[in-house]
């Protein structure tokens, strides 16, 4: 007799569980290079514009050395009640796949502002050495703790760049991963929670976004391996399936990225240099 899925059980991370000054770690993992290799070739299928290059990425992305889920997993579970709010990360070394990484995590705040919860933390990762690979600074929205629906699309702004461009290609919005809805409780990326917060349909990872401004980073040529950042400066939500037209171009010492859907603005970011 076939017995029924259950959601994967956790605790949430919520007010009552995000101690402030709680600093969880250090967990150590390393990601297998056929992993690796998934990510890439996911990256790539969902640009319209194909590099130059045939493995631009032998080095695992920014988004696979940061680790903020990976250690906040070891103390809560799975992290199904958060949504990404903002964030920056800081960008030092390089990394390969299968190469033993540490990381730490540490929650520096929660706030609340009218009927949103927020954690901001903070996360490094290591390489055996003792060297910072990658410091993020990420701000997460509490969803459990938000009453629902939270989220009412605002005002939409039309999309604006210079002439010159440093990269322009047309993004096809994927999931970096398999939500089956009948395995998960309360997981944003899956359509009926994600609808009773207030959007379309379940979002996708947060990590894709980060993944499509290194790609146009790295196609405009821009950062030749020297410590830089990514801020996330406007986030609204993209869905599965969608044509995402992602430009950059310079300003001053860094690069402008944008994520434009039918003309309107999704994502507005910028990168620079560290130091």
């Amino acid at each position: 007799m076939a017995t029924k899925a259950l959601p994967f059980e956790y605790t949430p991370l919520c007010f009552d569980t995000a101690q402030i000054d709680l600093e969880i770690g250090p967990i150590r993992f390393a990601l297998r290079p056929e992993s690796h290799q998934k990510t890439i070739a996911a990256l790539l299928d969902s640009v319209e514009r194909k590099p130059a290059i045939a493995n631009p990425y032998p080095n695992l992305l920014p988004s696979e050395r940061w680790a903020w889920a990976r250690v906040m997993c070891t103390e809560f579970g799975r992290l199904n009640e958060v949504a990404l709010a903002r964030s920056r990360w800081e960008i030092f070394a390089p990394a390969a796949p299968g190469e033993t990484l540490f990381a730490r995590s540490r929650i520096n705040e929660t706030v609340r502002k009218g009927p949103l919860a927020f954690c901001n933390g903070t996360t490094e990762t290591r390489n055996t050495a003792g060297e910072v690979l990658i410091r993020c600074h990420d701000g997460i929205i509490l969803t459990h703790d938000c009453e629902k629906p939270f989220f009412v699309e605002p005002d939409p702004l039309k999309a604006e760049a210079p002439d010159m461009l440093a990269y322009r290609n047309i993004h096809t919005v994927y999931h970096r991963y398999p939500w089956q809805p009948e395995l998960w409780d309360n997981n944003i990326h899956v359509d009926d929670y994600a609808q009773l917060c207030g959007f379309k349909s379940g979002l996708p990872e947060f990590i894709t976004y980060m993944d499509w401004i290194y790609h146009a980073v790295s196609e405009a040529g821009w950062h030749n391996g020297r410590p830089f950042f990514i801020q996330l400066d406007r986030v609204l939500p993209i869905y599965l399936g969608e044509k995402i037209e992602v430009v950059a171009w310079p300003d001053g010492a860094g690069l402008q990225v944008r994520f434009w859907r039918d003309g309107f603005e999704r994502v507005a970011a910028h990168v620079g240099p560290l130091g």
